[in-house]
């Protein structure tokens, strides 16, 4: 299933549904039912019959929220989805990628080396992929979490969990910050980092 989409109609089939976003105080912030009922949305929650509880969705080093009819309300999603992995293009339509999408396990060369989920940066989080462009040289396209003393979370295809020490200080902006800044970041060695673990050549 692509990982990037809304999970809202047929062609954009997501393993979440919904979009978190700030601006638009979408539903996505606040409703559970988006990470673990697909009984309710058919195009979205593919994981949720399996894991049942929402929690897991979300850091309690998070401490992102919305406001909402003027009180201050948790996000319930701080985890995404390794762009590589799923159905859909990786970097965005706009070039092809020397690198591998994965639609099934056998494609797998490094399983220990592959994250699938990660925690988001609170102001980079929207959809349910986190994107990595291992064919641009440190090109940050999504912000990692740094949360756990300049550190994020990463679990991966063999499915053992590591916590990653973040060196640049630019790969850390502000939690208070509403736009991140996206795009070139030369020699930020944490976007090599995260290229070289989010797909193989093919």
């Amino acid at each position: 299933m692509y990982n990037g989409g809304t999970g809202s109609q047929v062609g954009d089939e997501c393993w979440v549904a919904g979009v978190l976003s700030f601006i638009n105080g979408s539903s996505a912030n606040t409703d559970t039912n988006m990470l673990v009922r697909h009984d309710l949305f058919k195009y979205g929650a593919f994981l949720g019959p399996y894991v049942k509880s929402a929690s897991i969705f979300k850091c309690p080093a998070d401490k992102s929220f919305v406001t909402i009819a003027g009180q201050k309300t948790p996000r319930v999603r701080s985890v995404s989805m390794n762009n590589f992995f799923g159905e859909g293009t990786s970097t965005f339509g706009l070039r092809p990628t020397s690198y591998t999408i994965y639609t099934k396990a056998s494609q797998i060369k490094s399983p220990a080396a592959l994250y699938v989920f990660l925690d988001e940066h609170e102001q980079s989080i929207n959809d349910g992929g986190f994107f990595a462009d291992p064919d641009m040289a440190y090109d940050m396209v999504d912000f990692p979490a740094s949360h756990h003393d300049s550190a994020g979370v990463f679990s991966f295809v063999d499915s053992h969990a590591e916590i990653h020490k973040w060196t640049d200080i630019r790969t850390m902006p502000p939690t208070s910050q509403t736009i991140v800044p996206r795009g070139i970041i030369p020699g930020d060695e944490d976007i090599t980092w995260m290229q070289q673990h989010a797909s193989e050549l093919k």
